[in-house]
């Protein structure tokens, strides 16, 4: 199973996990932990969700294969991206919207139901 590592621990992540957690297994990967630039979220081994916060600086001591931006503005998104391919070293192949490859199947079986029907 493929390891997930998602950026954000506030609202908008709490919310998307739990849109996360109503997908099925198949389309999921194992989470293994957040990433936060907020010293006060990780500091002393503090947990979101039951999973790990990790200083950005920890991303290079990680297992893992991808990390999703989970923020609540484009503007945000964009900040941290740059700071993910720019400061941190992280390849852009390895920033994804988890939820695409889900929303692309979606789409793809009603697209193909939609097409039966006709």
């Amino acid at each position: 199973m493929k390891k997930l590592v998602i950026w954000g621990t506030g609202n908008k992540a709490s919310e998307l996990l739990m849109i996360y957690n109503c997908m099925p297994d198949n389309e999921k990967m194992q989470i293994i932990g957040f990433v936060d630039n907020d010293k006060k979220k990780w500091e002393g081994g503090r947990t979101f969700q039951n999973l790990p916060i990790y200083s950005p600086q920890q991303l290079e001591d990680l297992d893992y294969d991808y990390i999703s931006i989970w923020v609540a503005n484009d503007i945000t998104w964009r900040t941290i991206y740059l700071q993910l391919t720019k400061e941190l070293g992280v390849f852009d192949y390895q920033i994804i919207d988890i939820f695409e490859i889900f929303k692309r199947k979606l789409s793809a079986k009603y697209y193909n139901y939609d097409k039966s029907v006709q």
